[in-house]
């Protein structure tokens, strides 16, 4: 369990800093016209991503633990991701092309992370078998070399185009790298284990989980495409300046988190009073630990910007400074994730997405033609706190999670 532990944030770690190395020097030479639009997207083919997942990853690793052909699974979910991914593509490109205005070959090159994606099917498998570790290789390498891919690309051909092939490209050695080493582990793709009543079944599981991981995928990334398409480029690629930035600090609750999650899993099932005492000390911890890295984040922002992306992004600094406001509340909110595992509450993980989300496009609406990058932050920090603070308010069950108030 430790080893599975440390290779996920091992991965995590790998990813986040690659991508911030590469996205100082990307936003440095083209400006924050062409990373705006280099990043707005990429943010949607995320969120088109999720969509052809058709909510099968949460499923998937224990579909490969229970059923008695790995192969079987692994064989029709490919060819279910890819049939999904053709369908989301052919509503993806229209989205980007009228929606926000792109043309239609960046559109389209984006477009090819949709199929590329089905290596999310072979980290599944390599979870179910408890070798994360072997994830942690491919990735690493492949976030490498696709650091060196687009530090060559944007030195020798600055422009969007090349840019996003050089993302395809980083997509591909992931996929090349899960591909070698599921082969080296014995299992391996057969159409003849292709079956049509095994994969509608799994869409049937899915659809669930596709609305829940939806409304996640859209309240984690709706900001910048909004942007794009009520304030223009130049503030996409000032506001994905400041998230980038922010993100890289979100992980910060994640060792604590990962630390207390089997302690709390036993306090559950053994004490109750001693559960809700544990959940109450994390939950002042992490929120201690929010408030102090607002504190520090906020007052080295204007240094840290500056230094990284030059005087071209000063303005992201105002972004980052709201941006950081939900820092203590997206580390409760991990918590509050957990928790409710824990408990068995996972349809109010849904409902608070779905409020978070409701209340993050609805500011963003009001706020994005009026402030730009400010009022998406502002949202953002309203959207969390709905779904953090305001549902286990309002909602019997979410409630008792502030149960630990009654022992202060």
């Amino acid at each position: 369990m430790l080893r599975t532990t440390l290779s996920v944030s091992g991965e995590k770690v790998a990813k986040m800093v690659t991508y911030l190395a590469s996205s100082v020097l990307i936003a440095r030479v083209v400006g924050p016209e062409i990373f705006g639009q280099y990043s707005t997207l990429v943010a949607v083919a995320i969120i088109f991503t999720s969509i052809s997942a058709m909510g099968l990853n949460a499923l998937l690793v224990k579909e490969f633990l229970q059923a008695p052909s790995v192969e079987r699974v692994l064989t029709n979910v490919i060819i279910l991701r890819l049939q999904a991914a053709c369908v989301a593509a052919t509503l993806m490109i229209p989205t980007i092309v009228f929606g926000l205005g792109f043309k239609l070959l960046p559109s389209a090159i984006i477009a090819l992370v949709l199929p590329i994606a089905i290596f999310q099917v072979l980290d599944s498998m390599f979870e179910s078998r408890l070798e994360m570790g072997q994830v942690l290789k491919y990735k690493t390498i492949a976030y490498i070399s696709g650091l060196g891919i687009k530090v060559a690309t944007v030195l020798v051909w600055p422009d969007l185009v090349p840019l996003l092939f050089a993302h395809v490209a980083e997509m591909l050695l992931i996929l090349f790298g899960a591909t070698i080493y599921t082969a080296k582990a014995g299992v391996y793709f057969k159409p003849v284990l292709a079956d049509w009543r095994y994969r509608w079944g799994l869409v049937q599981k899915g659809f669930p989980l596709l609305l829940s991981s939806g409304a996640v995928l859209l309240y984690m990334k709706i900001d910048l495409p909004m942007i794009m398409a009520f304030a223009g480029a130049q503030e996409a690629g000032v506001y994905s300046v400041a998230t980038r930035l922010c993100e890289a600090l979100f992980i910060l609750s994640l060792p604590i988190i990962v630390g207390v999650f089997p302690t709390l899993q036993r306090l559950y099932v053994e004490d109750r009073g001693r559960f809700e005492k544990c959940v109450g000390k994390v939950f002042t911890l992490l929120a201690c630990c929010g408030v102090v890295t607002y504190i520090v984040a906020s007052v080295a922002a204007e240094s840290l910007v500056s230094a990284l992306y030059g005087v071209e992004y000063a303005q992201s600094v105002d972004v980052i400074r709201i941006f950081l406001l939900s820092l203590p509340i997206i580390f409760v909110g991990d918590l509050l994730s957990r928790w409710l595992i824990i408990t068995d509450n996972l349809s109010l993980s849904f409902y608070r997405h779905i409020l978070g989300l409701l209340v993050n496009v609805g500011l963003n609406y009001l706020l994005i033609p009026l402030y730009g990058g400010v009022g998406a932050a502002s949202a953002s920090v309203a959207g969390y706190t709905s779904a953090v603070i305001v549902l286990p308010i309002l909602n019997g069950r979410a409630r008792k999670f502030f149960n630990f108030m009654r022992f202060r």
